[in-house]
């Protein structure tokens, strides 16, 4: 993804961020950030998970994280990450991916941010940044699978002009042309 330069962007309560694509050195930050979600966030993120992209990619089991995120095809699934800055160490707060069709006409986005981080900005970075990445890649449709229970992320989703779909009880389908 040559054209994505990392930013960094002050949050509403002064914490300063960085947005920058996934490396493989992060591979035990982002397990640490995963194994820190509560029950009930990892229920909303991969119970019934539709995308079979997005599922190779990440799934949970028995509260532990296998990914092969971290050798995903570049070309088709990408990720983002919101990392705090000015710390020795750095800490990832969010996770944003997208993964886009063999056509390049559609793509699946996904939002993770850390329960300490929520209702600050973060989700809306990274989901501001993810829609500009894909218009620059001229992807026409964005659709995202929601639990009907995820109130934050719905109400945030809906801030972007996505139009709901009820597809069943679990889920909900947006789609953003």
């Amino acid at each position: 993804m040559n054209f994505f330069k990392p930013r960094r962007v002050v949050l509403k309560n002064g914490l300063e961020i960085l947005i920058r694509l996934l490396r493989y050195m992060d591979k035990k930050e982002l397990l640490k950030f995963y194994s820190e979600l509560s029950v009930k966030s990892r229920l909303y993120l991969f119970q019934d998970y539709r995308s079979l992209e997005a599922w190779r990619t990440m799934r949970i089991k028995n509260s532990a994280l296998y990914t092969d995120g971290l050798l995903i095809d570049f070309k088709r699934s990408y990720s983002l990450l919101a990392v705090t800055v000015g710390e020795k160490k750095f800490k990832i707060i969010g996770d944003g991916r997208f993964f886009i069709d063999k056509n390049n006409k559609k793509a699946e986005i996904s939002l993770v941010v850390h329960e300490n981080y929520r209702n600050i900005g973060v989700g809306r970075i990274l989901l501001e940044t993810i829609l500009e990445c894909l218009k620059t890649l001229k992807v026409e449709e964005v659709y995202c699978y929601i639990s009907k229970d995820n109130e934050s992320m719905l109400k945030l989703i809906e801030k972007y002009g996505f139009n709901r779909e009820d597809l069943e009880e679990v889920y909900l389908f947006w789609r953003r042309v």
